[in-house]
This record gives structure tokens, sequence and C-alpha cells, in this order.
């Protein structure tokens, strides 16, 4: 049910109460209050303007719950718009209080923005910025509501241009920094605002100057940016006008005036623009000199001249001449050092020969006046002095009592000049002449006399000289007659006896001439008749020609002559002697003390030795020559001397063996004959056996069963010695055993030890300490050889050095060569030269070189060696056994070959049977036959005996390959003999060969293919056939190998040699090789067949040789096929292409041609074939055949090619190499 309200129906409270809850309401209504957020925004306008009075309003405002009482609200004002009463200049509105008052009840207040100043000032858009602050009752708002902004909008802008009037421009700066510097004038229409900020962008140029900055010609100071870029306007200031200063730095350089100019280019603030008057140029006067500081330089020509007679240009006497000066500046000259006014100089450059002087050159700068520092000149004129003319036809006597003797030297001459000088020259005396320059001749030889007027010439004129002549005679009227003339080809030395006439000394007339012994020739009692003058005796004459009228003679001839003895000697005693060894021959002298010669010949020029004894070794019969000499006089002839060398038979090299004296347990048999080395012929003796032993003597296959062991003493005895060799003799002994036994207890049975050559009775065979046993070693099939010299080491003595070259001869390959193993020992002397290989590896000299160190050594001159060769059944048959024999002669009868290599190859008809050597060894696997040396006109063999087998060839070839000293003469180092074997008839093989392409580009493929056809007449199938074809290696090499393909057959690359099993009667067999050309020129390749089975009957048709010759490229002429391609995808060369391009009259132009091609592989089948009657395409194939790719290899094509010259299709062919 309502109730119904009455008046004053509230309780009465007492006041104490209700103050109380009063008090509580308000603090209640004050919490709420203090909730309320302060807002604020802009109401309108969006933006005031300058224009006109319309301001800004902002509108504060309360949110939240409401509570009763006025507000206050706090705020600040910010911007860039400046409120009037500030510090700074141009406010721009009137200043608002900083706080409003929201009545109570209210929720808003509006804060009025008036005052807006139009001022001049380029300030762009200026803003009002309320933001609320803290204050009573209120709490400001935060984000977007917090504060407010209003803009001012600008209406004014500025152009901003270069002033080139009045005096703040300043277009003038003095190099010396006198006066103001130059400035630049930038201004603008109005000025901007106080907090505006912005930079101008200039340009700078100049015409010569350089700058700005430190080291150039000018700074910049003022509103300008370090770099010089920027004209700058900072904020903080209202401003309207910027001074840029030029500030020029002196230099010493002349350089002119120069000019900097400034050019506006753009404003960073689009409020300021760059009016049209935005350049100026301010101008540097240069304070300096353009004659520079340096000197004009002075030239090597010469000032100082003689018999000048034209005028000098003084220019010419420096470098460059009137082209040295600096721009701006002249070469000047001046009588003046250091001329300082224009009157101080010579109008010109050219002065006379009459202007002697010092002169002075400078760079002048007529405009300022000033020169550089000069350079002094000396110029000299003279003139050559004049000596004047001899008379001619001076004569004076040289004894006063006949003439004349004296003359003034100065009436020798005429039209000299004075003040000169005599000197003597020449004549038969040096005649002083006095003070006055007389010469006096009384009592001087005659002659011809020379004195000279000298005078000296002054600078560059040379000393002229005159030569007065005086012939002084003998006035006598004997004086006139001649002396004889001496011919200098007649003999003055004679031997024995003079064999000439005294006029034979003299050549020219022999009426008047006389001769006589007395130095004193007019002393008639003394002339010699003529009897005397036509057998003189030695002595000395004197020949004149005598003035019958006047009874005196002439100038004499001296003629001395000498007589010699010529020296005798007695004829040495022929000699000989048994073997190769040393013979003396001896000589007596008979009258005289002469020097006694040696030679090797009756005409040689070397001496083998002086003296009355000489002793050479020899080995063979030959003859020697002695001559006597003293005083030029030789014993003539010389005499001859002989030696005759006999052979001494040898009786060989022993070796001791032992046998077995049962089967059961060994060999027990033994050749005698086996066991020498090198023996002669002779007879054997048994001089020694255990007692019940029965052999006898004079055989050499003894058969040692069933006798007594023990050892047994065989003596070989030669025949046939001639005297004075007599017969020698070796002993052999023979130890025998049963062989089942160790006897001697070294671990080998006696059986072993017959096999091996060891002594089954001495454990130490060779003596050095080691039981033969452990010198065997374990394999007795294999017994030790430590230094593989074919002496087991059971027999090479561990300790013994038989050739005493410091190595043992179980570990010297060459027991018997002390130059081996180790030739640089001090024991070898390989070169021949008297120096050993240690001294000479010591010094550094080449030890193979007989020319180093010393070229004059008798074996650095070449020597000659004689190869001869020779078989000993030319006509054999196959089957036989031959023998070859090769002979070495050395034909220096003076000088020892060493070292010397013949090269002796067993070629493949023959198979190898043995050999022997005179000396030396031969290696049968190199076939080199090493001979240490050869005696002066001695000689070595060597016998090689062969098997004939089918197949040849069958030549043999000696050649001499090398010798200390070299063999030059080429003539005799080489012998072929030839067997004639008869060949079967009816073999033949055909050899083919072809060189695809034989005209390649340099490093271009080229394909050799070589064919052996079997066309034998019989039907025969030949085998072991062999065909040589040889690629060179290395890098000099014509052909480079790339691959081969030898179907069904061999090829080896390193021998060259193709090797075919068996081809049939018609069968053919090809060997492809293929090779790189990489060097230009014509080259050649040979194949020829060496050897078959049948020997080819033919050899006519069994050698080829192709010729490839090798160019340069050329520019492609159209439809060359470019045959190499790599079709592998990465975009080079991936195609085989054609050459449709003219090269020479249309070079970017690809032509029109049609071809058609067939390409073919190595087997003959197509693998590509393409038609185009008309195309400008350049490629014809990509590599692949019907989807597939080719492989890579050699192929080869067949094309038609229609280029459109004229001359229809033409044909072409050839290979193409593609390389993936």
């Amino acid at each position: 049910m309502k109730m119904k309200r009455k008046k004053n129906c509230f309780p009465k409270v007492d006041l104490y109460h209700f103050r109380g809850f009063l008090v509580l309401i308000i603090l209640l209504l004050g919490f709420r209050a203090q909730a309320q957020t302060a807002n604020i925004e802009l109401v309108t306008p969006s933006a005031a303007s300058e224009t006109g009075a319309v301001g800004g309003q902002f509108r504060v405002y309360l949110t939240g719950n409401y509570f009763p009482g006025a507000r206050t609200i706090n705020y600040t004002v910010t911007g860039t718009a400046n409120p009037n009463g500030t510090a700074t200049n141009s406010s721009d509105y009137t200043a608002l209080p900083g706080s409003v008052t929201i009545p109570f009840g209210g929720s808003e207040v509006f804060i009025n923005v008036a005052g807006i100043v139009d001022d001049n000032l380029v300030e762009g858009t200026e803003t009002i910025i309320i933001t609320i602050n803290n204050g009573v009752n209120y709490t400001p708002a935060f984000g977007a509501t917090s504060s407010a902004t209003l803009n001012i909008t600008d209406n004014d802008s500025a152009v901003i241009s270069m002033i080139t009037t009045g005096s703040e421009f300043r277009p003038t700066v003095n190099e010396d920094g006198t006066g103001q510097n130059g400035q630049f004038r930038i201004e603008m229409t109005q000025p901007k605002g106080f907090n505006v900020a912005f930079n101008v962008t200039i340009n700078l140029s100049t015409s010569t100057a350089t700058g700005p900055g430190a080291g150039t010609d000018y700074n910049l100071t003022g509103a300008i940016n370090a770099a010089g870029t920027q004209i700058t306007y900072a904020a903080g200031e209202e401003t309207i006008n910027r001074n840029v200063n030029v500030v020029a730095l002196n230099d010493l350089l002349a350089e002119g005036d120069e000019t900097v100019t400034m050019t506006l280019v753009n404003s960073s603030n689009p409020l300021f623009t760059v009016g049209p008057n935005n350049t100026a140029t301010v101008t540097i006067i240069d304070d300096d000199c353009t004659a520079g500081t340096t000197a004009p330089p002075r030239n090597a020509s010469t000032s100082d001249f003689c018999d000048r007679t034209t005028n000098l240009n003084l220019n010419s006497l420096i470098t460059g001449g009137a082209g040295s000066a600096p721009t701006g500046a002249a070469l000047r000259w001046s009588t003046v050092q250091n001329p300082t006014a224009e009157n101080q100089l010579l109008t010109g450059s050219s002065i006379t020969p009459n202007d002697d002087g010092t002169y002075h050159a400078v760079y002048w700068d007529n405009v300022n006046v000033c020169a550089s520092p000069s350079t002094a000149v000396e110029v000299t004129f003279n003139d050559s002095p004049v000596a004047g003319t001899p008379v001619a036809g001076l004569t004076r006597c040289s004894d006063n009592t006949f003439g004349g003797s004296s003359i003034d030297l100065d009436n020798a001459i005429t039209g000299q000049d004075t003040g000169g000088v005599w000197s003597f020259v020449s004549g038969p005396a040096n005649v002083a002449f006095n003070a006055n320059n007389v010469v006096n001749f009384n009592n001087d030889p005659v002659g011809t006399y020379k004195y000279r007027y000298t005078l000296t010439g002054a600078g560059a004129c040379n000393n002229a000289t005159v030569d007065a002549t005086i012939v002084v005679e003998d006035c006598d009227p004997c004086a006139g007659v001649s002396q004889p003339t001496l011919n200098g080809g007649t003999q003055t030395k004679f031997c024995d006896d003079v064999t000439v006439s005294l006029n034979d000394y003299i050549t020219g007339s022999l009426v008047d001439l006389r001769w006589s012994p007395n130095p004193d020739t007019s002393v008639e009692s003394a002339h010699l008749n003529a009897s005397q003058i036509a057998n003189p005796n030695a002595g000395t004459y004197y020949a004149f020609y005598w003035n019958s009228a006047d009874s005196c003679p002439g100038p004499s001839l001296t003629v001395s002559i000498q007589e010699n003895d010529t020296p005798e000697i007695s004829d040495p005693v022929d000699q000989t002697r048994c073997g190769p060894g040393p013979v003396t021959f001896t000589t007596t002298v008979i009258s005289g003390t002469p020097t006694i010669n040696w030679y090797t010949s009756s005409t040689s020029s070397a001496i083998l030795d002086s003296g009355a004894s000489f002793t050479p070794n020899v080995t063979q019969s030959r003859s020697y020559w002695v001559e006597a000499t003293e005083n030029e006089c030789k014993t003539t002839p010389r005499i001859e001397v002989k030696v005759t060398v006999i052979s001494q038979p040898s009786a060989g090299t022993p070796t001791d063996a032992s046998s077995c004296n049962d089967a059961r347990y060994g060999v027990t048999t033994l050749d005698l004959d086996g066991q020498l080395t090198g023996a002669d012929a002779g007879q054997w003796t048994v001089t020694g056996q255990p007692g019940g032993g029965t052999l006898a003597s004079g055989i050499s296959q003894i058969d040692f069963a069933g006798q007594p062991e023990g050892t047994y003493v065989f003596t070989y005895t030669t025949t046939g010695a001639v005297a004075p060799c007599t017969s020698e003799t070796s002993e052999v002994t023979v130890s025998v055993s049963s062989c089942d036994t160790d006897d001697d207890g070294d671990g080998l049975f006696g059986g072993t030890e017959s096999i091996l050559g060891t002594d089954p009775n001495n454990a130490d065979t060779d003596e050095d300490g080691i039981d033969d046993g452990v010198e065997v070693g374990d394999d007795i099939e294999n017994p030790l050889d430590e230094d593989e010299d074919g002496i087991i080491d059971a027999l090479d003595s561990n300790i013994a050095d038989t050739d005493s070259d410091g190595v043992v001869d179980q570990l010297d390959p060459a027991n018997t060569n002390p130059c081996l193993p180790n030739r640089f020992n001090g024991f070898c002397d390989t070169d021949g030269d008297g120096i050993s290989d240690l001294d000479e590896q010591t010094d550094g000299s080449d030890p193979d070189d007989a020319c180093s160190p010393n070229p004059d050594n008798v074996n650095c001159s070449p020597i000659d060696l004689e190869v001869l060769k020779e078989v000993d059944n030319v006509d054999a048959v196959i089957g036989d056994n031959i023998t070859f024999t090769v002979t070495v002669n050395n034909l220096d009868e003076e000088r020892t070959a060493r070292s010397i290599i013949i090269g002796d190859l067993i070629e493949l008809g023959f198979n190898y049977v043995s050999h022997t050597v005179s000396t030396g060894t031969y290696d049968v696997a190199t076939s080199e036959w090493n001979i240490p040396e050869i005696a002066a006109s001695g000689s070595a063999t060597m016998t090689v005996d062969v098997e004939i087998i089918e197949g040849g060839p069958y030549t043999n070839t000696a050649t001499l390959l090398s010798s200390l000293p070299e063999d030059e003469t080429l003539a005799n180092n080489e012998t072929v003999v030839q067997v004639n074997i008869d060949l079967p008839e009816g073999i033949d093989l055909l050899l083919e060969k072809t060189a695809l392409s034989e005209n390649p580009l340099i490093n271009d493929i080229v394909i050799f293919t070589i064919k052996v056809t079997n066309q034998s007449a019989n039907g025969d199938t030949i085998s072991n056939i062999q065909v040589e074809d040889i690629i060179p290696s290395g890098i000099d090499t014509h052909f480079e190998y790339i691959s081969h393909e030898a179907a069904g057959s061999e090829y080896d690359l390193n021998t060259g040699i193709w090797s075919i099993e068996t081809l049939a009667s018609g069968q053919s067999v090809e060997l492809e090789i293929i090779v790189n050309v990489p060097v230009i020129g014509i080259h050649t390749n040979t194949a020829r067949i060496l050897r078959s089975t049948p020997t080819d009957s033919n050899p006519e048709n069994n050698e080829v040789t192709v010729t490839v010759v090798v160019s340069e490229p050329t520019p492609a002429e159209v439809g060359f096929l470019y045959n190499q391609f790599s079709p592998n995808g990465d975009d080079t060369n991936d195609s085989l292409e054609l050459n449709l391009t003219d090269f020479e009259q249309s070079p970017t132009v690809n032509l029109v041609v049609g071809y058609n091609i067939q390409i073919f592989n190595r087997y003959g089948n197509m693998v590509f074939e393409r038609i185009e009657l008309e195309t400008s395409d350049t490629e014809i194939w990509d590599g692949s055949w019907k989807g597939k790719e080719s492989p890579d290899g050699t192929y080869f094509y067949v094309m038609n090619i229609d280029i459109g010259d004229g001359n229809g299709s033409q044909s072409k062919k050839g290979w193409i190499q593609l390389i993936r």
C-alpha cells in the first residue's frame, strides 16, 4: 500500500548528529569528484592563419562522476609560435594565462587564442600546443585528450639571391693579404623566423684557382660549412643576409689573376627559393711575378767561338731557348746581373762577333716589371793564329868546310804571327837552336830535320803549327854515293858450309859495288876480290859503292854470316821384345853438344821425349825417329829406329777346381782347358797326384772316377814361343774326394764345392776369414754374390783390394778397375787431362771434359778413331752361326783415347750366342762395348757369335758413340755389314700409311693410319711381324700422342713397335695413331717393317713416310667446317658449326648456302645426315643420333656445299673430333 507523504515527515535529529552526517556526505562526494578527468580538444578552426583576425579555440571538459563545485584547470602552452611578452622577438599571438575555471555545476570551459600577428617573417606553419597539468579535484587525461594543437599557417616566403652590387659585395681580394677579403653577399627578400634553420646548397667553380683549404689558393669563412658546399641559416636568429668571405692564400707561383665563382643551387626549405640572380664571382689578384724564381738553364752549347763571322743568338745558349720562358714572361738578356728595369735589358738577343763580354739571361715579366734570377754567360770571340808558310827547298851542309851549316828558323817560314815558339820534331839527331832561334848543323848527321813553330790559340781556337824542313847534306863530293840495298831474304846462318855469294845480299845495281871486312871502307887494300866475294867465310862484311873519280866510298851496309857445325849422333840399335812393355833406345853424341829429341814420325813436330835415351811402352811393332839439333842445325834426315813386338804365348789365368771320384756323389770329369782363361796353344802335364794315381799327361779331359782322393797338380805349358819370348806355364790344382763328405768342415759337401769352384779341402777358399759355407749362403743354387760381378762371395775376398781403389773385391764390381765403383778416389783421370777426377770435382772443373779447366791440354783437341767391322761368312743361310769382328783403331800417333763406347746392336735377324773382347766389357742388354782406353796407334777388337734366324733384318752396325777426347772425324766412325741371306721367294708384305689431315692447323688433330697387307704370291701365312712407327716424346716433339687403336694386334708406345702375330694371305690389319700437332712447319713420320717370319723378300714396299704441313690459322673461308666440338652442355662449342661469314666483305652477316653432309663413325657406319637447300644457320650437328649421344671419338664427313659464288657445288671431306 502506498503511503502518503506528509510534510515534515523526516524525523527530527539533533544538530550534532546532523553535522556529522553532513561531513560524511561531503567526504563521500569529495572522493567521487577526485575521480573526474580533465580533457582538452581543439574546437574550430582546425588551423588559424596570419591573414585575417580568425583565431582558434580550445575546449576543456570533464569526464567521470559529477561532483559539484567549481574546478580550476591548469595547463601549459608550448609550440613553435611565440606569445607576446616572451623573451624572443616577433610575437605571434596574445599570451594565455595558464589556467581556466569550470564553474560550479559546469563541465566545460573554452580557451580562446586571440591577437594572431600577421608578421613578415618566413616561419612556416607554427603551432600552439596546450597540455592539461595536474590540479585540484581532477586528474589530467591520458593519451589524445591530454593536449591539443592549433596550427598557425604562415603566409610568408622568401627568395634568396646573390648580391653583386653595394659595399657588402667585395669582388676582389689581393693574394698578398693586403686590403679586405673578398666577400660574397647572400640576401633574402624577407627574414626568416627565429626558430627556422635551413641550408642553401652552393656550387663553387674556378678558373685556375684551387681550394678551398690549406695548400690551395683560397679559403672560405663566414656563413658556410667547412666543406664549402652549403650556406647555413641557424635557428635562434632572425636574419635576412649572409656573408661568405674569400680569404686568399699567398704563394710564390706566378699564376695570374684567378676567379672563384659561387652559384646558389637550392634550399633545404621550400619556403626559401633560389632566385635568378644566383651567381657571383670574386677575383684573386695575383701578386707573383710570372717570370718565376728559377734562372734560365744554361745548355751545353759553347759560348767560346773561333773565327765566327755570323751573329750569335744568345737564346741558343739557354735550354729550350725563348720557348723555355714561363707563361706571361719572356727570355731577355742584359749586361747587368739581375736587372730590375726595362732600360737595363737588351732590345734583342742577337750580338755580333765583335760583342765579347758577359751577358745575363733572365725571364722578364713585363706587366709586373720583374725578373727571375739571372744566368751569367761569358761570350768570347777569337781568331785563329797564323803560323805562316814554310820555305821550300832549305838545305844546309853537315860540314861548314863545304858550305853553310847555320839557319835562322824564323826565316824558314813566312807570313807568321809573332809570339810563337820553336821545337824540334824529328831528324837524325836533336840539334838544338839558340835563343835567337838559330840552329847550326856543323858536324851533325846528314838527313832531314824538322822544326815546328807553334802559336797557342785563344779560347776555342786551336793551336797553329807549321813545320820547317831542312835537309842537311854531306857537301863532300863523295857524299852523293848511295847505300846498297839489303836483300833480306838471303840466308845468313849456315850449317857446315856457307853456300852464298856476298853479292846475293844486295838488290839493285852491282856496278861499283865493293865489299870489305874492314869497317873503314876507304882502305882500298882491304877490299875483297871477286873470288873472295863469291866464296865468303863466316864473318862480318861491309858493302858499299865506290866513287872512282874521287876515290871515296859511299855509305856502307853491314852483313854478318854465321857458320855452325851439324851435330852427329850414332844410329840407335833396333829392339825386339816379347809382348807389350817398355823398350829403351839409346844414341851417342859423336860431335857437338846437341839437343836430342824423339818423334813418332819423320815429319812430326810433337816431341815424345828428349835426351840420349828414350823408353816408350809399346804394344805392337813400330818405328820411332831421333833428331839432334844445335844452333839450328839438325841431323837430316831423322834417324829411324824400329822395335819388333813378338806376341808372348799366354798360359792363361788358371782357376783351381775340385772333383769327385765317385759318380754317385758328383761329377767325376773335368776339362782342364776350361780352367784356363785366355790361354794360347799348349800341352798339359800331370806334375803331381796321390799315390796310386794313374792319370797320364798330354790330355785335357780328365776323369777322376776310381782315382784316389787327394790333390792333383796339372801344369799347362805353351808351345810355339819365338825368341825372345819363352814358353809360359800355368798350374791348376784339383782337389779330389768322394764328394759325400765335408772334408774341410766349411758346411759344404765336396760335390757342392766341385760345382761352385771352391776348394773342398780349404774351408776358406778366398782366405778372407769367412768360411765358404757362410759366404755361399743358404741357397746353394743361388750362391751369394754381393757386388753382382759374377764371382761368388766365397771366391771374392772380403779383405783383398786387387785394384787398390779402397773397395774390397767382394764389394767391387770390377776388381781390376780402380775407377769402379767410385771414380772419385784420386786414381782415375777419365778425361785424360792429367788431373784426377777427384781433384776436378774438388776444384769445380768438369772431370769428363779434357778442355776443362785447361783448353790448351793436348787431349782437348779431337782424336780420330776408326771403326771397322767384318763377318766371317757373308753368304750364310738361316740356321748358320757366324762371327762379327769389330776393330777400333786409334789413328792418333801420340795420344791415348779413353772412355770409348761402341754401339753394336744385335738385330732381330740374329740370335746372340757369345762374345769375346780384347779389352773392356760388352753389355748384351744395352749393346754397348765399353773400352777403358786405346793407346796411341793401338787397337781393340771384339768378336760376336750369332745364329741366323728367320725374320731379319740381316745387317749389323758398329758405331762410335763417345770417346775422350771427342772424335770429330765422323766418316770412319760407323761400319755396316750385310749378310746376304737367301730370302724365300714370293713373300711380300705391303706397308701403307696415310695422314688425315696432311695440312692441319696448329694444335689440330692428325690421324695416322698404318696398314699392312699380306700380298704373298704363294698364299703363305706370315707371322711374327714387327712394324716400327715411333711417335717421339719431349717438349720439342712435332707430334703429341693422344691415343691409338690396334685391333687384333699390339702397339707399344714406348718402343714404337707394332706387333702382328699372324697375317694370312690377302689379309690386312690397320693401326690408327691419333696425335696433336703443336709446332708449325713441315714434319714427317715414318713407318717401316722390321721383321717377319718368313722374311719379306720384297723390301721395296716395307717403308713409307708421310709429310704433314702444319700452318697458322687464318680467317676461315665461307664453307669452312670447324671440325672439333664438345657437346657437353656448357654453352661453349656445343655444336658442329659451319662458317657462313665472309670476314673481308660482310663480317657481320651470315651468307645463305645450300649443302648436304653425311657423317660416318670409324667403322664406316653413317651416324648423321643433313640436307639444307637454303640456310644461314651455322649449326650442323649436336653430336646425337636417333635421340642418343654419339660417343667420344673421331668421325669422318663428306659434304657437298654451294656457297653461292657462281662455282656451283663443291665437294669436301675430312675428319671430325667429338670431345665430351
